[in-house]
């Protein structure tokens, strides 16, 4: 019961911490399109190692994420990048911020990475960063990105099992970065991004 309640109270702290420095609320993009244009690195990777850690005693908890790059659609990257996520197990606790993505060793995916100010790789817009490669009947697929004008409605909310998105074959969707990377694909208006108050990227 104590380790429960310190696993609690750590997150709200982290929760409190993390949202303190930034009261405005930010917009986190939905529409991968935007995703695409703010990254300055767009790699496809094998996570390696996971590594929690904090900045200062007492501190919010961060995880440095490892991946080994298969394929990089955007910027230059060595063999591997490290880059860094919200929360993470530090000892015997776990700190979790909404919203942040969390990753175990074997994981496969497309990662959509911003540098900060101090040189640090973080996920862009948190999840909306990260598209986990999926095992499908023997056939990996990524999970559907929302596209204004063809996968969601330009100019229109996000609807939730829109048959236009289905899951796409890593090629399928390597091609359709490329494609938003040229100035394609884009509708005439964005879809509508979700709004979050406190942290992120």
């Amino acid at each position: 019961m104590r380790v429960k309640r310190a696993v609690v109270g750590i997150a709200v702290a982290a929760a409190l911490v993390l949202g303190a420095p930034a009261q405005a609320t930010v917009t986190i993009p939905t529409d991968l399109a935007d995703v695409v244009s703010i990254a300055t690195l767009i790699v496809r990777g094998r996570v390696v190692d996971t590594r929690a850690f904090t900045d200062i005693a007492n501190g919010p908890v961060m995880t440095a994420v490892t991946v080994e790059v298969d394929d990089v659609l955007k910027g230059r990257a060595d063999r591997a990048v490290t880059f860094r996520v919200y929360g993470g197990d530090l000892g015997r606790y776990r700190q979790v911020m909404i919203g942040s993505p969390t990753f175990q060793v074997g994981d496969v995916a497309y990662l959509f990475l911003k540098r900060a100010p101090d040189g640090a790789l973080w996920t862009v817009g948190m999840g909306a960063g990260v598209y986990k490669i999926l095992d499908a009947a023997g056939a990996p697929v990524v999970n559907p990105p929302v596209v204004a004008g063809r996968t969601a409605t330009a100019g229109a909310p996000v609807v939730r099992g829109d048959a236009r998105r289905k899951p796409m074959g890593i090629g399928e969707f390597s091609d359709l970065v490329k494609l938003l990377l040229s100035g394609g694909a884009r509708g005439a208006g964005g879809a509508r991004g979700t709004r979050r108050n406190g942290g992120g990227q």
